[in-house]
C-alpha cells in the first residue's frame, strides 16, 4: 500500500499574457507486505525524450528495511541504476526505470522527482484512486493571485481542504495556495470493459485562466468559446494552420489534382504517417510543425496539425479537434479546462462523410474512427464554428468474419483451411501485433479471436489489402481434435467463438460497461464427416437479443447427410450501457453462455470384420 502520495504543483507566469510554466514535485511513499507486492518496486515514470514542453528532473529514491538485529537501514539508489528507457511500440511513450536493492518483505521504498510543463495553458486532474489503497494523499497548488484557479471533484470520498492567500514567495507577487488531503483511500477495483480506467476514479478536476486573458464567468459555453479564440492566437496552436512547411509544395500540388476529396484525404493521411514516426507522446498543441516536418518525428498533437496543414493547403475543409483519449478519461462539458484534453486530432467532412484523422494510428484506414476517441465528445476549434461533436460510428466499427471449410478423417481429427477477414478497427488490431498482446492480456475486455483449446493454428498467411485499407484478409491452415468418450465424439459448435469466458458473472456492477465500439462477429464453418462417423445429435438453432436489439446472438446449425454447416452471429448494436441495466445484461449473457455446452454429437461406426474364405 500507499504509506504517502503528495503533488506540490507551483504555476509561475511572466504577467498577465504570459504562458505559464508548471513545476511538480512528486513524493511517494509505499510499503512492501509480501512478497506478490515486489512487481510495485518496479518503477516507471513516463515521459517523451523528444517532447518541446516536458521534464523529468531531481530523481532520488531510498529504500528502507530491517537488518538482523531489528534496526532499520537506509539504502540511497545510485544514479547509475536509474534508466531511461525507449519503448519499442509505437503505442508506448518511453520512460524513466528504476528497481531497489535489496528488496524484502516489509521494506518501505520511497522515491521523489520534479517535472516542469513549460507552455501550458492548464493543470491536469488529480487522480485520488489507484490500484493499490493509499494511507494519506495529497495535493496542493500555488498560482499568482491574478490567475483564476476552479476545480470541481469528481466522486464520493471525503476531501479536506485548505487555502490560503499572501506573499508565499518574497521574490514574486501575491499568490493562493489551496491543498487537498485524503485519508484511507481504498484501492479501485476495475470490472469487465471498463474500457477507460480514468472514467471511473474518483478525481479533482482543475480549470485555470490569467486574468489578462479572460474571467471565469460561470457560462460553460462560453468560456470553451474564448478559450478557442484564444488557441486560434496562439504561435503554437492557431498560427500552425498556414505555417510554411519546406519541401511540400510538390505533394500538395499532386494533391489538388485529384477529383475527389476522399482521394485527397486519403493521400495526405497516408502521406503523413509513412514520413512521420510517432514518438508516443499523447500531445494537445503541436508547438512547430515545420520541425516535426524537419525531424521526421513529432507527438500526436504535431503529427496531425502536418496533417491539417497539408489539407488546408490543398483546400480541403478540415478542422482540429481538442479530444480525450479513453487513456485520458471523458471530457465534463460543464467545468471548462483544457487539461481536460489529452490529444488532437483532425476533423475532415466531404459530402456525406465525416472523417476523424489520426496519424498515430498506423494500421488504421482513414474510413475508421480511432478507437482511442469512439464515442467520446471533442471540441471542435474553429473562428466560426468552435462546437462540441461527438465521434461515433453509424455501422459496427468492429468486424470480423470467418469462413471455414473442415474435413474430418477416420479418426476424429479435423482438418482444413479458412479466412479470417477483419474490418475497421478490428484490422488495426489484427494488423498491429504489439497493440493486439496489449489489447489481449486481460480476456474479460476483448470480443474478438478464437478460443485455442483442441484447436490449433498451423499457418497464418496475410492476403493483400483492400484499395482503402479498410479490411484485412488472414488465410489459416488449422487441425482440430474432437473429444471423444467411447465411441462418441464430441464437436464443439464455437470452436471460432469470440465467446470465451462470460465477463459478467458478479452479481453487482459499479460502472458503467463500455464494449468500446460497435461488433459484429460471424463465423461459417463448413465440415465433412467421413462414413464411418454418424450424426447423432445436433443442437437446435437458438435465437437470443436483448429487448432494444442492442445485443443479438443467433445460432444456426443444419445436417444433411455427412455435412454440417455452422454458423454464429454476434452483434452489438449500442456500445455505452449504464451499471443500471447490468441486469439484462448479465441475464442476456447467461442464456448465451448457456449454449456453449452444447455440442454436435457423432458416433464412430463399429463395421463388422471383412469375410475371409477358407
Amino acid at each position: 500500500m500507499y504509506l504517502v502520495k503528495t503533488e506540490t504543483v507551483s504555476i509561475i507566469t511572466d504577467g498577465f499574457a504570459g504562458t505559464p510554466k508548471t513545476f511538480t514535485d512528486f513524493r511517494v511513499r509505499m510499503k512492501i507486505f509480501s512478497e506478490s507486492g515486489f512487481e510495485n518496486a518496479s518503477i516507471e515514470i513516463p515521459y517523451s525524450e523528444n517532447s518541446h514542453s516536458v521534464k523529468i528532473t531531481d530523481i532520488e529514491a531510498w529504500i528502507y528495511t530491517r537488518d538482523d538485529a531489528g534496526q532499520i537501514t537506509v539504502q540511497k539508489v545510485d544514479k547509475n541504476q536509474i534508466f531511461k528507457q525507449k519503448s519499442k511500440s509505437s503505442k508506448s511513450r518511453n520512460s524513466i526505470r528504476f528497481t531497489f536493492p535489496g528488496l524484502k518483505k516489509g521494506a518501505v521504498i520511497e522515491y521523489r522527482y520534479s517535472r516542469i510543463d513549460k507552455d501550458v495553458l492548464y493543470l491536469p486532474p488529480w487522480f485520488l484512486q489507484g490500484k493499490l489503497p493509499c494511507n494519506v494523499s495529497s495535493f496542493s497548488v500555488t498560482t499568482p493571485s491574478y490567475m483564476h484557479l476552479q476545480y470541481h471533484s469528481v466522486g464520493s470520498l471525503p476531501i479536506e481542504k485548505d487555502s490560503s492567500t499572501g506573499s508565499l514567495n518574497s521574490t514574486r507577487d501575491n499568490e493562493t495556495k489551496r491543498s487537498f488531503t485524503l485519508h484511507s483511500v481504498p484501492a479501485f477495483k476495475a470490472e469487465p470493459f471498463m474500457t477507460s480506467l480514468k472514467d471511473n476514479l474518483q478525481r479533482i478536476e482543475f480549470s485555470t485562466s490569467s486574468g489578462g486573458l479572460f474571467s471565469i464567468t460561470g457560462d460553460a459555453d462560453f468560456e470553451w468559446g474564448l478559450y478557442c479564440t484564444m488557441l486560434l492566437e496562439m504561435p503554437y496552436f492557431g498560427l500552425q494552420f498556414d505555417a510554411s512547411v519546406n519541401n511540400t509544395a510538390a505533394f500538395i500540388d499532386s494533391l489538388k489534382s485529384l477529383k475527389r476529396l476522399a482521394d485527397k484525404i486519403k493521400a495526405a493521411y497516408g502521406f503523413v504517417k509513412r514520413k512521420i514516426s510517432w514518438n508516443g507522446e499523447h500531445s494537445t498543441y503541436p508547438i512547430d510543425v515545420a520541425e516535426c516536418w524537419k525531424d521526421q518525428t513529432g507527438s500526436s498533437g504535431e503529427l496531425n496539425m502536418l496533417l491539417l496543414n497539408l489539407l488546408r493547403k490543398a483546400r480541403v475543409q478540415c478542422y482540429p479537434v481538442l479530444v480525450s483519449t479513453r487513456e485520458n478519461g471523458m471530457v465534463d462539458r460543464s467545468f471548462p479546462s483544457l487539461g481536460q484534453f489529452n490529444s488532437m486530432d483532425v476533423l475532415a467532412t466531404d459530402s456525406n462523410k465525416t472523417y476523424i484523422l489520426d496519424c498515430t494510428q498506423k494500421n488504421l484506414s482513414y474510413r475508421s474512427t480511432p478507437f482511442d476517441v469512439l464515442n467520446r465528445e471533442a471540441l471542435l476549434v474553429d473562428k466560426q464554428k468552435s462546437k462540441w461533436v461527438t465521434l461515433d460510428e453509424d455501422s459496427a466499427a468492429t468486424e470480423t468474419s470467418i469462413s471455414i471449410n473442415g474435413m474430418l478423417d477416420s479418426s476424429g481429427m479435423m482438418k482444413g483451411t479458412g479466412t479470417i477477414t477483419y474490418t475497421g478497427i478490428a484490422k488495426a488490431d489484427a494488423a498491429d501485433e504489439t497493440n493486439k498482446e496489449e489489447k489481449n492480456q486481460d480476456n474479460t475486455n476483448s470480443l474478438g479471436g478464437y478460443d485455442g483449446g483442441e484447436l490449433k493454428i498451423d499457418s497464418v498467411t496475410a492476403l493483400p489489402e483492400s484499395n482503402d485499407g479498410d479490411t484485412l484478409v488472414n488465410k489459416i491452415d488449422f487441425h482440430y481434435t474432437l473429444s471423444n468418450t467411447g465411441d462418441f465424439y464430441f464437436l464443439n459448435p464455437f470452436m471460432f467463438s469470440m465467446l470465451k469466458n462470460n465477463p459478467f458473472k458478479d452479481t453487482a456492477r459499479f460502472t458503467d460497461i463500455d464494449f468500446g465500439s460497435n461488433h459484429s462477429y460471424a463465423t461459417s464453418i463448413h465440415v465433412l464427416v467421413p462414413e464411418n462417423f454418424s450424426i447423432e445429435e445436433v443442437p437446435k438453432s437458438k435465437f437470443i437479443r436483448m429487448g432494444d436489439s442492442s445485443i443479438m446472438f443467433k445460432r444456426a446449425i443444419y445436417s444433411a447427410g455427412n455435412q454440417l454447416l455452422i454458423r454464429n452471429t454476434f452483434t452489438v448494436n449500442r456500445a455505452l450501457f449504464a451499471k443500471e441495466e447490468y441486469k439484462g445484461l448479465k441475464s442476456f449473457f447467461e442464456k448465451v453462455y448457456a449454449l456453449i455446452n452444447e455440442q454436435v454429437v457423432l458416433k464412430r461406426k463399429l463395421y463388422p470384420p471383412p469375410f475371409t474364405q477358407k
